[in-house]
């Protein structure tokens, strides 16, 4: 009998990762999905989801490997300078992401899955039910689809 959870999410990006962290906070039995299989690369943050996460108490600069970045852009003849980025390195910022939301009561499940209704299937056939299931593997997923 698969086990049963509020809310099952597979993909434990930064969009699965604060779903959870936000339903488990709620008080909600939570399962986050995640084969947690680091892509080395940098991404930027942009204003709003920097401030964002330090209201919420989820900025880590030193967890996330953030960089804060002033970017220059030129228009019309005019220059602008107070363009400002945070950029993270992109493993350490889901890692973190996921830390929080298993630190709020989220159980991390290291594994790939395939999201159904009800319950996800991981990929040694265990099955873990959900009243609500949430697809947050990214748009790569569409690919990975049987």
């Amino acid at each position: 009998m698969p086990r049963q959870f509020d809310l099952v999410i597979t993909g434990g990006g930064p969009a699965g990762a604060i779903a959870a962290w936000h339903a488990a906070r709620d008080g909600r039995r939570v399962a986050l999905i995640d084969p947690d299989m680091p892509v080395p690369r940098l991404e930027g943050i942009g204003p709003r989801l920097h401030h964002w996460l330090e209201q919420v108490g989820l900025y880590d600069g030193a967890a996330m490997e953030a960089v804060r970045l002033t970017r220059i852009s030129r228009w019309g003849g005019s220059t602008y300078g107070r363009n400002v980025e945070t950029v993270v390195e992109r493993t350490a910022f889901d890692r973190h992401l996921r830390g929080a939301a298993v630190a709020a009561g989220a159980e991390l499940v290291t594994a790939t899955a395939q999201p159904l209704p009800g319950r996800a299937v991981l990929a040694d056939g265990t099955e873990i039910a959900g009243r609500m299931v949430f697809d947050a593997r990214g748009r790569k997923a569409l690919g990975r689809r049987p």
